[in-house]
């Protein structure tokens, strides 16, 4: 049987649609009128030189540099291994992500925008970072802080209402243990900070 809408929904549907027209067009003009005015910034603020600095060159790096260069978008890469993968499309810049000096340094160095590929990187050393450079940071470092700790990552889940599956805290080897008897073998263990 075909769902037939009520009378009161048809004959809104077509309100709503003028409605849902109507912003459209104000928001591509909005965009067209913001676009004419300075065609050297992008529609969410950026100029369209900024620079894009990644901590970590791995293969996601390498990704993420390939598409960048793509759309002409510059991108630097701050990775310990000289000749990183994401070198092949990225200025590397060698040193650690997870060393706060390395990564102040890089920040500093005329990175407009900072980002990870690999979640391993010193969280302070982040946010101190995009503190002292005024680099935007996505995700935000309170973010990647959350991701390297998967049993607070699951509790925040949690909290939001979505579906994890059983976990427990495993501070010792009785918790270990316990576990094991638990949940039984085998079981993931996963980095707890």
């Amino acid at each position: 049987m075909a769902h037939r809408p009520t009378a009161s929904a048809a004959a809104a549907a077509p309100a709503a649609a003028a409605a849902a027209n109507t912003a459209a067009a104000a928001a591509a003009s909005a965009d067209s009128a913001a676009a004419a005015t300075n065609s050297r910034v992008s529609a969410t603020g950026q100029p369209r030189t900024a620079v894009l600095g990644v901590l970590g060159g791995g293969q996601l790096g390498r990704m993420m540099a390939l598409a960048a260069a793509n759309m002409g978008v510059a991108v630097r890469c701050l990775d310990p291994t000289p000749g990183a993968p994401a070198s092949v499309a990225a200025r590397q810049t060698v040193g650690s992500f997870r060393d706060p000096s390395d990564v102040a340094a890089f920040a500093a160095a005329g990175v407009d925008v900072l980002t990870v590929e690999i979640e391993h990187v010193d969280a302070g050393a982040l946010a101190e970072a995009a503190r002292a450079s005024g680099a935007d940071v996505e995700p935000t470092p309170a973010t990647v802080a959350l991701v390297q700790d998967k049993y607070a990552q699951k509790e925040h889940f949690k909290k939001a209402g979505v579906p994890v599956a059983e976990q427990v805290d495993v501070p010792d080897a009785a918790a270990l243990a316990a576990a094991g008897a638990r949940l039984r073998y085998p079981f993931m263990l996963k980095a707890k900070r």
